[in-house]
């Protein structure tokens, strides 16, 4: 079993070792984040976005002197990779092997802001992960991320107006009914969130 969860890695160090397709792809999910993103690699590709470019080998040195929050290990030679992971997993730093189980996965994320969705595949197939994506994309219309944004600014004024948890709890239970859901499922967002203003007042 995994445990997932979702980091704020703004202006964190993550690194990254190799410079290829792999490496591409992770740095820019990891610049997409807000991470500061430093990549060790003799050289990298032409279209390679804007990072850190340490041009060197892999040395356990590196992981003194920059103290990254993620690595990992995206070069073509397995035995560097498993090096890499190994020297991490010594200074307990969580690592992804390209190549191999390590400590973590990327999982194929949809993202329609405030909204996201993970989805993993236990590693089964990166191109069941991507269907399954679109998949999401086409039950979660932009109506869903609307109402999302509403609650979002509606949270604030919730916790400043009521003052225990339990007692927001009960409020929210109040709002988000399931005919509250249904109007969203049918693509009616906006009487979805006038709905809300009429409880609330706001």
């Amino acid at each position: 079993m995994i445990y997932p969860i979702s980091l704020n890695l703004k202006d964190k160090p993550c690194l990254i070792v190799g410079g290829g397709n792999v490496a591409k792809r992770k740095a820019q999910g990891l610049l997409a984040a807000g991470a500061r993103v430093i990549v060790i690699s003799p050289n990298i590709q032409a279209d390679f976005p804007t990072v850190v470019h340490i041009i060197d080998t892999y040395h356990p040195h590196y992981l003194d002197e920059i103290h990254p929050i993620l690595v990992f290990a995206t070069t073509n030679d397995s035995n560097v990779n498993q090096t890499v992971v190994t020297d991490a997993q010594a200074r307990h730093i969580l690592v992804n092997n390209a190549d191999a189980p390590a400590d973590f996965t990327n999982m194929t994320v949809w993202q329609n802001p405030p909204l996201s969705v993970a989805i993993s595949t236990g590693g089964a197939s990166p191109l069941l992960g991507q269907h399954m994506r679109r998949r999401v994309a086409d039950l979660f219309t932009n109506g869903y991320a609307e109402f999302a944004q509403y609650l979002l600014d509606l949270r604030g004024e919730v916790i400043r107006s009521i003052p225990t948890q339990s007692a927001r709890y009960t409020f929210w239970q109040s709002v988000l009914t399931p005919e509250t859901f249904a109007l969203l499922d049918n693509e009616q967002h906006h009487a979805a969130i006038a709905k809300l203003k009429e409880v609330t007042l706001l």
